[in-house]
């Protein structure tokens, strides 16, 4: 990728996540320890799991990546 790419903040996420279940088992376990220390309500977590895999869906939609069969 160009170095152009490579400071954007999606194009890190793609290039960490190339598998949907990695990036959101990332997710699951980041908001279970934001519950835990009382800065997200358990009443949230679904909102913030469906925008995050929201947004891994458009950025490979988006053409960031070829390789949506590697395993994390």
């Amino acid at each position: 990728a160009d170095d152009q790419s490579r400071g954007n903040p999606a194009f890190k996420i793609h290039e960490l996540y190339p598998v949907e279940k990695c990036y959101l088992n990332k997710v699951n376990t980041s908001l279970h320890n934001l519950v835990q220390q009382g800065f997200l309500l358990e009443e949230d977590v679904p909102a913030v799991q469906e925008y995050a895999a929201g947004l891994w869906r458009w950025m490979h939609q988006s053409g960031m990546t070829d390789n949506k069969q590697a395993e994390h």
